[in-house]
C-alpha cells in the first residue's frame, strides 16, 4: 500500500515548511483540543514514521485475520476482482483512444494477476500497435498454437507501419491472408494502392464485395475502384482475342451488366480497342434504361460515337429540357467528336450563360473556338479554365 507514503510526505512537508513560514525553523508548538505538543522537526518526523509504520502493521494484521474468515476472504476476493475489472476497462479505453502504450502497460499488469491465452493474444496486438514488435512476438508466442496464424497478420501490419512506399507489403502476403480469410480490414486502402502500382487491380475482382463491406472507401471511391478493376480485366481479356471481350461481357450476370461502373468499364474497353460503334450502343442502352448518368459518360470519355441515334436521343431530351446542363454538355461533346465545331461552340456558350461550365467545359470551348479560327476567344476560354472549378 502506497497511501501511507503519500500521507507521510505531506506531514513531513508541513512540519518543515510550517515552522519556516512562522520564523521558528526547527521547532514546533502544536495546540489541539486543549493539548499542547512541543517538539523539534526531527523528533516529529521520527514520531510520524513510527506511527505510520505501526498503523500499517495493525492494518496488515487485521487483513490477515479477516482473510482467514470466509466473509473476509470473499470481501478481499471481490475487491481484487473489482480492481482487475477497473484496470481492464482502463486498458480497453486507452485502446479505443489509440493510446496503445498506456493500454500495453495496463494489460501487462493485468496479465500478472490474471493469466490467459486470450489476454496474451490481446497483448500481442496492443504491443504491435504500440510499435513494439519484439514484445508483440513474445506475447503471440505466449498465446499458444491457437493464435499462430496471427503471425502473418503481424508481419503484414509491420510491413505497412514501417514502409510508407508499400515496398514491405507484398501481393503474396495479401493473397495468403485473403485465402485464409484473415486479411485485416484496415489494410485495404494500402492493398488497393499496392495492386494499382503493380497494375494488377483486376486481381481484386473476386474480392470487391469484401472490400465494399470492410474498407473505409466512400461510395464514389468504391465505384471508381470497380470501374478501374473491370476496365483492367476487360482490356486483359481482349488482348489476344477481340471477340473474347464480348463473350466475357455476356458471361456476366444481368445485375453486373446493369451496374453503372461495370458498364462504363466495358464501354471504355470497347473504345480502347477502337470499337466505337459498339461503345455507343452500350452507352445508349445504358442511358435509356437509366443505368448510366450522362455526366459520368462525359467524364469517362465514352460519349464519342458518331451514331446519329445517340445525337437524336440527346437532342430529344433537350427539346423537353432546353436548360438542362448535362444534356447541353453531352451535345457539345458529341459535336466536338463529329467535328461540328459551330454546334459545339453554341452549346458551350449556352452552358456558360447558365453558369454551369466547369474546367473541362472551358477547355472544350477553347478547342471549339480554335478550330473555328477565333484565337482571341479561344485564349479567353483557356484563361477561364485556369480559374474554373473542376468537374
Amino acid at each position: 500500500m502506497r497511501w501511507w507514503v503519500y500521507v507521510l510526505v505531506v506531514l513531513i512537508a508541513g512540519a518543515i515548511l510550517g515552522p519556516i513560514s512562522a520564523g521558528n525553523a526547527g521547532y514546533l508548538l502544536i495546540n489541539f483540543a486543549g493539548y499542547t505538543i512541543e517538539s523539534t522537526v526531527i523528533g516529529l518526523v521520527v514520531f510520524l514514521v513510527i506511527a505510520i509504520l505501526a498503523l500499517s502493521l495493525v492494518i496488515a494484521a487485521i487483513k490477515a485475520l479477516l482473510g482467514k474468515t470466509r466473509a473476509g476472504g470473499q470481501w478481499f476476493s471481490r475487491r481484487k476482482a473489482r480492481k482487475l475489472k477497473q484496470r481492464e476497462k482502463r486498458a480497453l479505453l486507452a485502446m479505443l483512444k489509440h493510446d496503445y502504450t498506456s493500454a500495453l502497460v495496463d494489460f501487462e499488469l493485468l496479465y500478472k494477476q490474471q493469466r490467459s491465452e486470450n489476454l496474451a493474444a490481446l497483448l500481442a496486438f496492443t504491443a504491435n500497435k504500440a510499435g513494439e514488435p519484439g514484445k508483440a512476438k513474445y506475447w503471440l508466442d505466449t498465446a499458444g498454437a491457437d493464435f499462430e496464424p496471427a503471425s502473418e497478420f503481424l508481419a503484414v501490419h509491420n510491413a505497412v507501419q514501417h514502409n510508407d512506399d508499400h515496398q514491405g507489403l507484398t501481393i503474396q502476403q495479401v493473397e495468403t491472408q485473403l485465402d485464409r480469410g484473415e486479411f485485416p480490414p484496415h489494410l485495404w486502402t494500402q492493398a488497393i494502392e499496392l495492386y494499382k502500382a503493380e497494375k494488377r487491380l483486376d486481381d481484386l475482382q473476386p474480392h470487391l464485395n469484401q472490400i465494399r463491406e470492410q474498407s473505409q472507401l466512400t461510395q464514389d471511391d468504391f465505384n471508381q475502384l470497380v470501374l478501374s478493376v473491370y476496365l483492367q480485366h476487360f482490356i486483359r481479356i481482349a488482348r489476344n482475342d477481340a471477340k473474347a471481350l464480348f463473350k466475357d461481357w455476356k458471361s456476366l450476370s444481368r445485375t453486373q451488366r446493369s451496374t453503372p461502373a461495370i458498364r462504363l468499364a466495358y464501354a471504355k474497353a470497347l473504345n480502347y480497342y477502337g470499337q466505337h460503334d459498339a461503345c455507343t450502343k452500350v452507352v445508349k442502352n445504358g442511358l435509356e434504361r437509366g443505368e448510366l448518368n450522362l455526366n459520368d459518360c462525359v467524364n469517362e470519355h465514352v460519349l464519342v460515337g458518331t451514331d446519329p441515334n445517340i445525337i437524336d436521343w440527346v437532342q430529344s431530351h433537350l427539346k423537353r429540357k432546353p436548360n438542362d446542363s448535362q444534356y447541353i454538355r453531352a451535345l457539345a461533346v458529341l459535336a466536338l467528336g463529329n467535328k461540328d465545331y459551330s454546334l459545339a461552340q453554341r452549346a458551350l456558350k449556352k452552358l456558360s450563360d447558365l453558369n454551369a461550365c466547369n474546367k473541362d467545359d472551358y477547355i472544350r470551348m477553347g478547342d471549339a473556338y480554335a478550330a473555328l479560327g477565333d484565337n482571341r476567344l479561344a485564349a479567353n476560354a483557356y484563361k477561364q479554365a485556369l480559374t474554373a472549378k473542376a468537374r
